[in-house]
């Protein structure tokens, strides 16, 4: 299976004179944590294989935040090879949290820090997939990206093809301003937040190439009808109150794409986002609601959504 990037928050993108599209960004989340889960299916070997998946979304207001005691030492219960360390107590910011696991042991956990305009700060992850380069066998990683303005430094460690990773080292790129920079923990977010304008270009710092990659967003003008997961009560979707028989969500298609392969020659990963609020079951409106997105041989498809009042 290929490795999944778990890719998450909120923008309304204007572009206007001279501003950069990223110096507008705007989020939803105020008073209320999300938490989505969804299902999780892919092919491996003719056989269907499942799991499920859950994102949090939470903005911090003045907050005293350690990342590592509340986000990260329950992943798995599993000793780590990296001891992650990211300390605010003033925090004004957003965390986007992914917990994927798949029914055959199979799992990626990842946490990003970004601040208030989605700069991204810090961000780690530990992941337990198949190789299907290799005879079955796993790749166990563990990363943590601390970010400045115009550079990130990271640390990989783990096992990969039996072979021992231990990896440190600098990647550059523009400041936040000039160029967009989003940690790709971060891309779920990004992409329910394409609102005033069609297409943001931005980097993304990848170990396994040791450079920032040229990635862009662009936001679909025609809608799309989509079927969540049969769990999910669509009639909780604003237009669709009154149509108890419908299965599906209208929806528009974002992707992310990179841009440094001939156009059509890379496979972007799409997201189908909701065009109309959806109402949890604590009476909260959800707004871009994430529907489904396919990364590579992986579909996810929404199941339930949640608002906790923090």
């Amino acid at each position: 299976m290929t490795s999944i990037l778990v890719i998450v928050t909120a923008i309304a993108l204007t572009a206007c004179g001279n501003v950069a599209p990223q110096s507008t960004l705007k989020g939803p989340w105020n008073t209320h944590k999300e938490v989505a889960t969804y299902d999780v299916t892919y092919t491996e070997n003719n056989v269907d294989k499942h799991g499920e998946m859950v994102v949090t979304y939470q903005r911090f207001n003045n907050a005293s935040l350690n990342v590592s005691n509340n986000y990260i030492n329950n992943f798995e219960n599993k000793p780590q090879n990296i001891t992650p360390e990211y300390i605010d107590n003033e925090f004004y910011g957003f965390i986007v949290t992914t917990d994927l696991k798949l029914d055959d042991g199979q799992y990626k956990h990842s946490v990003v820090v970004t601040d208030k305009q989605f700069r991204a700060k810090y961000s780690f992850s530990k992941s337990h997939f198949v190789d299907k380069n290799t005879d079955g066998k796993f790749e166990d990683l563990e990363s943590e990206y601390k970010y400045a303005d115009t550079s990130c430094t990271y640390v990989i460690k783990g096992m990969s093809k039996d072979n021992v990773v231990d990896k440190t080292a600098t990647i550059k790129y523009k400041s936040f301003n000039q160029v967009a920079y989003f940690d790709n923990a971060f891309y779920i977010a990004l992409t329910r937040t394409l609102d005033s304008v069609n297409q943001l270009s931005f980097v993304t710092p990848s170990f396994r190439e040791n450079k920032a990659l040229k990635r862009v967003a662009t936001k679909a003008n025609q809608f799309i009808e989509i079927a969540p997961h049969k769990d999910l009560d669509v009639s909780k979707f604003a237009h669709d109150k009154d149509k108890k028989d419908k299965t599906t969500v209208t929806c528009y298609r974002s992707a992310i794409a990179s841009s440094e392969t001939m156009p059509g020659s890379g496979t972007p990963i799409n997201y189908y986002i909701s065009a109309v609020p959806f109402t949890t079951a604590e009476g909260v409106q959800v707004n871009n609601a994430l529907v489904k997105f396919v990364e590579h041989d992986v579909t996810y498809l929404l199941k339930e959504i949640h608002m906790i009042e923090v």
